[in-house]
């Protein structure tokens, strides 16, 4: 029975050093990312250019949750150099807490927003990005970014939403 008892002890041992190395695997791989995003854009007057504003947002996050915004001037598709480019991150949150970015409070309680402004002089782009990090009771999480163009004394803004 002493010889049985060592089977049965190493069998168990076994099954256990399987279930943990398994379990090991499952948490270092990593899942696929997954995003929600939008695009929109306006014409710039005059110039055959539009200001395009861009989002892109996790949308599978428990605390953390990536994030993109961007103004882009472009013409035909191409960098289209501009005076002023202005990117804005407006972030809104539904639940009670907060989401920060960089450490600093970007969203609370139930719809409240503060967003990250971006200025570029004499180019085509401004953008965010980051980590945006959410206390546990937040239930929804959006995203807005704003862009806004002036060139030869012409002015154009467009804007873009998602929410998680």
């Amino acid at each position: 029975m002493v010889g049985n008892r060592s089977s049965k002890s190493t069998s168990w041992k076994k099954a256990l050093a399987g279930v943990l190395m398994a379990a090991a695997l499952a948490a270092t791989t990593a899942l696929p990312a997954s995003a929600v995003s939008s695009s929109s854009s306006s014409k710039l007057p005059n110039t055959g250019a539009v200001i395009q504003a861009n989002v892109w947002l996790c949308n599978t996050w428990t605390t953390s949750c990536g994030f993109q915004t961007s103004a882009k001037a472009l013409k035909s598709g191409s960098a289209y150099k501009v005076s002023k480019i202005r990117n804005t991150a407006d972030f809104n949150a539904w639940g009670v807490g907060t989401v920060t970015v960089g450490g600093v409070t970007v969203a609370g309680t139930s719809g409240t927003a503060r967003n990250l402004v971006w200025t570029n002089y004499n180019t085509w782009i401004s953008d965010h990005s980051g980590s945006a990090s959410a206390t546990w009771s937040i239930v929804a999480l959006g995203l807005c970014s704003g862009a806004y163009a002036e060139v030869a004394g012409v002015r154009a803004s467009s804007s873009a939403c998602v929410g998680v």
